[in-house]
């Protein structure tokens, strides 16, 4: 854990390098997991990804986007941990989520 309290991302995704565009600009960690105690699990568990400004206001705007986006921090939580966990953890089954499809 950094001393921002991240540990390393579960997602292919280097600083300087946006994870949605694939652009080389000023990153910033985006928390994928929202709320106050989410976002802190979210470091936690590595589930934040680097983004240009520009990506992370269209992800903030896109509901779509975002359920993605937890779609996948929830595919690659539970390949380690399991669904149990994943629910305990996080309280919300992001896979069942299939009126954006």
């Amino acid at each position: 854990m950094d001393k921002n309290g991240y540990n390393p991302s579960r997602f292919t995704t280097e600083a300087g390098e946006c994870f949605i565009c694939f652009r080389h600009a000023d990153t910033a960690r985006h928390e994928i997991m929202q709320g106050i105690c989410n976002r802190r699990l979210s470091k936690m568990d590595g589930l934040w990804i680097n983004v240009c400004p520009e990506c992370h206001d269209k992800i903030h705007a896109n509901p779509k986007r975002y359920l993605w986006l937890k779609e996948a921090a929830q595919r690659l939580y539970e390949a380690e941990y399991g669904h149990e966990d994943w629910m305990w953890r996080y309280g919300k089954n992001y896979l069942e989520e299939k009126e954006w499809r």
